[in-house]
């Protein structure tokens, strides 16, 4: 993922957090005792610069998936500072560019830090534009210029997604593998991040959400 611009994002969040109440940026929300962090934030809602509230959709019916960026290039640290979110730009694979299509509003995304040691799921991140034309193809000076787009005819597209939270460690890509073999039978292996390791953009069924934060959450990484 290549982001559009670091100089409109700007510091934003004071992140104070434990499994019963979330404060982010002046909004209090309260993830119940038997919903635990699974649902990333089922209760929650934003405010723009101008104060305007927006609400998000019910975490239960968000679909789940995963997104791969390279830290020197992305970081999750990046985007935590990018207050209207940041454009997921710089996909180049035409499966991985359908299901940035298939993203709605409210749609939870594990952010993975990949081609680093030790890559990994660093946190979570939120749809909140829905599929559009990523014009970085356009820009002949942009690493992932594509000559055979055109005005009228964008191959590649892009989503924008928000900051939701940072683990306090990564969930290493080793760990997922240990805990697919441990347990061969779990939907966690079947996971595309293991399936389909080339693939930056991936599907992420509700089991394997929950798999997932429950690694997290033994690991005491919430």
């Amino acid at each position: 993922m290549t982001p559009l611009s670091h100089s409109r994002c700007i510091s934003l969040f004071t992140f104070v957090a434990s499994k019963k109440s979330i404060l982010l940026a002046g909004s209090s929300f309260t993830v119940h005792r038997n919903i635990s962090w699974k649902g990333a934030i089922r209760h929650s809602s934003s405010n723009d610069m101008n104060g305007t509230q927006s609400s998000t959709c019910n975490s239960s019916a968000a679909q789940k998936f995963l997104l791969k960026s390279e830290p020197q290039d992305f970081s999750i640290a990046d985007l935590k500072k990018c207050y209207h979110g940041e454009d997921w730009t710089g996909v180049r694979n035409f499966e991985a560019r359908n299901i940035l299509k298939e993203m709605k509003i409210g749609d939870e995304c594990f952010f993975y830090h990949s081609s680093c040691k030790p890559a990994g799921i660093v946190g979570v991140c939120r749809v909140i534009e829905e599929a559009k034309a990523d014009l970085t193809a356009l820009d002949p000076k942009n690493e992932y210029y594509d000559p055979k787009s055109s005005r009228d005819k964008v191959r590649w597209c892009s989503v924008k997604v928000e900051f939701v939270r940072e683990f306090k460690e990564i969930l290493s890509l080793q760990e997922i593998k240990n805990a697919a073999k441990e347990n061969e039978n779990s939907a966690l292996s079947e996971m595309a991040l293991l399936k389909r390791s080339r693939l930056s953009v991936s599907r992420v069924t509700d089991e394997q959400w929950d798999y997932i934060f429950d690694l997290i959450d033994e690991k005491g990484l919430l």
